[in-house]
């Protein structure tokens, strides 16, 4: 397997009933790194993607204030990427939910996410046979130590994960 860097630039805008639309374009590897790497808005602004973002945004009524953001999002794509096969039962529904709190303005909130195609090899069941047991020693314990130690809330404040559930 090897994993092909793709980046694409993209502009967030939002209408005047309250929708999101996305523009997202793929640009070269060199170009989508020196938009991320400038050092302000300016310096961004004044990048190939800058200056493409910028062309595009030009045509949207009520610029500047209707873009909600812009920026350059990175993929790395599996090149020997293949689906399963049919005997394996793996299955997008058969998802994981994994809950967490976190704070807003210091106000506790409590959220959550979805891990699509779990294994039930990888996990144990506390005793009601919903809820995944956080701390089993093995994958489930690393990736609440992951989540936790990385991942931020949608107000970029710490997160911990509170319950893990099965979906089905």
């Amino acid at each position: 397997m090897a994993e092909v860097a793709l980046y694409r630039g993209y502009v967030t805008v939002g209408d005047q009933v309250g929708d999101i639309g996305r523009v997202s374009l793929y640009v070269s590897e060199t170009d989508g790194k020196n938009f991320v790497a400038a050092a302000d808005t300016a310096a961004r602004s004044a990048t190939k993607v800058g200056l493409m973002l910028a062309s595009i945004s030009n045509l949207f009524k009520g610029n500047p204030n209707t873009n909600k953001s812009r920026g350059v999002d990175a993929e790395y794509v599996n090149d020997a990427f293949a689906f399963p096969a049919v005997t394996t039962d793996s299955h997008l529904g058969n998802k994981l939910n994994v809950f967490y709190s976190t704070t807003l303005n210091g106000l506790p909130r409590n959220l959550n996410f979805t891990i699509p195609m779990r294994d039930e090899a990888e996990y144990e069941f506390e005793s009601n046979g919903k809820n995944v047991k956080l701390d089993d020693g093995a994958d489930i314990a690393d990736l609440v130590t992951q989540l936790e130690d990385t991942m931020l809330s949608l107000y970029g404040s710490a997160v911990t994960i509170t319950e893990i559930t099965v979906n089905d």
